[in-house]
This record gives structure tokens, C-alpha cells and sequence, in this order.
């Protein structure tokens, strides 16, 4: 898409006329968006002096949103599982370590035996 309004004559070096403006615009474009009021082509096609800064951000959200509350899956959680159970048992502090980092404030578990 890029590629494609460079083509079509806008650049990366018509930046907006300030920083607060162009989040404005994209912070509109945004909303519209999540209304399903405009698409990116909409936002790109009203605002044709922004489209190349706008188009990869509006684009990026646009994914992001579809992604969703993403979750694993049951069979991840069951593999990850069984691949931290097999690990070994990392190894025990230095109890003159632990010692010193007690005295200093930090939680260090004490080995069970």
C-alpha cells in the first residue's frame, strides 16, 4: 500500500502540519474506523496528504483488532506443560548467597529438603 501512494504522488516527507494534528487525524481515522463508520481506504482517500504515515498505523490496528483476546490453544497448554515438568530442576543457591540476599531484602525460597 505503500508503494502503491508513493506512486500516486504522496511521500513520506509531507508530514502534517504538527504533530498534534496528524494524531487528531489519526486518532479520528481510528474511531471511524472501530464504528465501521470508514475503512483505511476512506481515511487514506480524506486525508491524501497523510496517507503514507497513516496508512501502515491504521493498517497495524486494523490487524491488531482482528487478532482479538488471542488465547493458546488447550493442546499448547497441555504441550508446554508437559515440557516444564520434564525440565531438571534448576540449581540450588549458594546458601551464603541466599544468606546475603535475605539480609538485603529479597525473597530467596528456602531449599526444601
Amino acid at each position: 500500500m505503500r508503494q502503491q501512494l508513493e506512486r500516486n504522488g504522496a511521500t513520506a516527507d509531507a508530514a502534517p502540519d504538527s504533530d498534534s494534528r496528524f494524531e487528531g487525524i489519526l486518532s479520528t481515522c481510528l474511531e471511524d474506523i472501530v464504528r465501521f463508520q470508514a475503512t483505511v481506504a476512506d481515511c487514506l482517500v480524506k486525508y491524501p496528504d497523510q496517507a503514507v504515515q497513516l496508512a501502515p498505523l491504521l493498517e497495524t490496528a486494523v490487524a491488531l483488532r482482528a487478532i482479538g483476546n488471542a488465547q493458546p490453544s488447550p493442546v499448547f497448554r497441555r504441550t508446554l506443560r508437559q515440557t516444564l515438568l520434564t525440565l531438571p530442576e534448576p540449581p540450588r543457591w549458594n546458601r551464603r548467597i541466599a544468606q546475603v540476599l535475605r539480609k538485603l531484602g529479597v525473597h530467596v525460597p528456602r531449599p526444601s529438603h
